[in-house]
């Protein structure tokens, strides 16, 4: 098993006591600045060791994400509309799985994986900064 699939099952474990603590949208925020920040420092890490460690905060930053959007989109929907809830939340995330590898692919092409990397990171902390605001006006 590689170092994200064991951080996601590990984050993924915790994730209980981390929201009891915190709240849903506090500990989204934190899971998304922190892989923010894997993503932002990855291109600067060369040496094995360091990747796998890398890896491993990645996985811990990603491993909140699925579930607790999709408990906040459940939480947040009306009263009888979670299944459309739930149904676009599911059309959002399958349209970008789509989308982000072919404009990620592309400047990649161009440019190298160096802006990737950093354009993941600022798409993650523009993420966590929202959540964050959304914590704060919940609280």
């Amino acid at each position: 098993m590689g170092a994200f699939a064991l951080a996601l099952l590990l984050v993924r474990t915790l994730m209980p006591i981390l929201v009891r603590r915190s709240g849903e949208e506090r500990v989204l925020s934190a899971s998304l600045f922190l892989a923010g920040a894997s993503c932002l420092l990855f291109p600067f890490v060369s040496s094995f060791v360091l990747l796998l460690a890398m890896s491993f905060l990645l996985g811990l930053g990603l491993g909140c994400g699925s579930p607790l959007s999709m408990v906040l989109a459940y939480n947040r929907s009306p009263p009888g509309r979670s299944g459309e809830a739930m149904g676009l939340r599911q059309t959002v995330n399958k349209a970008t799985e789509v989308v982000v590898p072919v404009i990620f692919g592309s400047i990649g092409t161009a440019l190298g994986m160096v802006p990737v990397f950093w354009l993941d990171a600022v798409m993650l902390a523009a993420g966590a900064m929202l959540m964050r605001k959304d914590a704060a006006k919940n609280k």
